[in-house]
Formats: C-alpha cells, sequence, structure tokens
C-alpha cells in the first residue's frame, strides 16, 4: 500500500501526462493523470482482511503501516483535493 501513496504522490507533483490528458481525467483525478482510480481501488478493497485491517496485498496478512498508509492517497486522487 505504500507504493499507492508514493505514486498518488508523484502524480500529484508532475505535470500532466500527454497520454492521461488524450484519455481525460477519471473519477476524481486531474486532467492529464495517468493513475487510474478504479484499479486503485479495487486493488485496496481486494487487500482488506476480514479483521478490517489492510494486507501487503490481496490475500496478504493485516499490516500496520498498510493500514495506516491506505486511505492516505485519498487528498492526491479526489477532485477536492480533500
Amino acid at each position: 500500500m505504500r507504493f499507492l501513496f508514493c505514486a498518488a504522490a508523484v502524480e500529484r507533483l508532475l505535470p500532466p501526462s500527454p497520454v492521461g490528458a488524450a484519455a481525460g481525467a477519471a473519477g476524481g483525478l486531474r486532467s492529464g493523470s495517468s493513475l487510474d482510480v478504479d484499479k486503485l481501488v479495487e486493488y485496496i478493497v481486494r487487500s482488506q482482511n476480514y479483521d478490517g485491517g489492510i494486507g501487503l496485498g490481496p490475500g496478504m496478512e493485516s499490516h500496520g503501516g498498510s493500514t495506516y498508509c491506505t486511505p492516505q492517497p485519498r487528498p492526491f486522487y479526489s477532485a477536492d483535493g480533500c
């Protein structure tokens, strides 16, 4: 999950990608974004375990660091930045 946070942070800091701009913004992403929010959310949901914690990936045991980092990227990919 930490790599999701890093990817969202880097994407937010970089100028818009011509590839992302051509495809248009999806979800809450700013114009020119190259992150696929639907896939990102799907991955997070598949990584959540019965105890409510988040594993490092689908099928992996819950981890405090992953659980902490998972909701953190939202400001990076939401339309309003909150």
